[in-house]
């Protein structure tokens, strides 16, 4: 026992020194009130640990909020990889703390999928994608919009590795869970609309596009912007 505990120490204190230098890097890449938010997150980290311990879930919290952050505005390979180092800490702080099927461990799933879609690791991104909509469908239900929001994502990785097919597959699920949820004109719904539009017109399909096309120009609420998307 006292070997396995060793070893768990040693482990711990590894991925805590990883953490650092990672930090320290993307930090070197930085300047004024970015390089700030690391010294106060590392700061937090440090004075965490010391109340709850360093694989406590208030540990875990504060790597999802700065793992977070560092997908939001990395547009550098550094702010990136640190996101997911970040998530995967806290993803197996939770997975062992909490249990698979808690709401923290599958957001956090979530978060590990899209870092890894952030640096074009799809097939990466798809398993955790996949994972998290089969835990959440065992908790929730097929037709609830959190699970939409993933079928969503799935479709972006599906979308992006040009498997159109899956890709509107993923959508049409997810556009039955809103619906489900919101009715037909509810603006996470002419999202998706739009999305399948999309993939339509690249799988060369332009007369179904139009034709959602046209449904989406009418329901569409035009003060609304976040209604818009891209396709």
């Amino acid at each position: 026992v006292a070997g396995i505990q060793g070893k768990q120490y040693s482990s711990n204190v590894s991925k805590a020194s990883d953490i650092k230098v990672s930090t320290s890097s993307a930090m070197s890449s930085t300047c004024g009130a970015e390089k700030s938010k690391y010294e106060k997150f590392m700061s937090s980290v440090d004075s965490t640990s010391k109340s709850y311990g360093a694989q406590s879930i208030q540990v875990a919290d504060l790597y999802v909020d700065m793992g977070i952050q560092c997908i939001q505005r990395g547009t550098d390979s550094k702010s990136k990889e640190l996101a997911l180092l970040l998530l995967e800490e806290a993803f197996g702080i939770y997975q062992a703390k909490a249990g698979d099927s808690h709401e923290r461990t599958v957001d956090c799933r979530i978060h590990l999928g899209k870092a890894h879609q952030s640096l074009g690791r799809y097939d990466e991104a798809l398993d955790c994608f996949c994972m998290a909509v089969y835990m959440r469908e065992a908790l929730l239900g097929e037709p609830h919009p959190s699970v939409a929001e993933i079928w969503v994502l799935i479709s972006s990785v599906h979308r992006a590795k040009k498997k159109l097919e899956l890709a509107l597959k993923a959508s049409a699920k997810a556009l039955t869970g809103y619906r489900n949820a919101y009715g037909d004109k509810h603006y996470k719904v002419i999202a998706v609309l739009t999305t399948i539009a999309g993939i339509h017109i690249e799988m060369g399909n332009h007369d179904k596009a139009v034709d959602i096309q046209k449904y989406v120009s009418i329901h569409s609420p035009k003060e609304d912007k976040d209604t818009k998307a891209e396709f």
